[in-house]
């Protein structure tokens, strides 16, 4: 199955998101599962090294406290098809 998670950051000072976003990720990588992460980090950005960098795709960076990217639908609506499931991660 193909997943594709989405969070506003990967960045490890936001806390439980983030490490939920990983253990989630190693878990479905090991029962057999493809997974991507969308994240609304600035290109370049550091992640934790247990999510492999050809799986992130980084979209941002952010603005206003919402988290919004002008970037993000677009990205969705071109790629969407290409996942069974997403996940989205931090919403509340």
């Amino acid at each position: 199955m193909k997943v594709l998670q989405v969070i506003p950051t990967l960045n490890p000072g936001a806390g439980g998101p983030v490490e939920g976003a990983i253990q989630q990720s190693q878990q479905l990588t090991e029962m057999g599962h493809a997974i991507d992460t969308l994240s609304l980090d600035p290109p370049g950005a550091k992640f934790d090294a247990r999510l492999s960098p050809q799986s992130v795709v980084l979209l941002g960076p952010a603005q206003l406290n919402y988290g919004f990217s002008r970037h993000l639908e677009p990205w969705l609506r071109a790629h969407i098809r290409l996942y069974e499931i997403i996940v989205v991660h931090g919403l509340w």
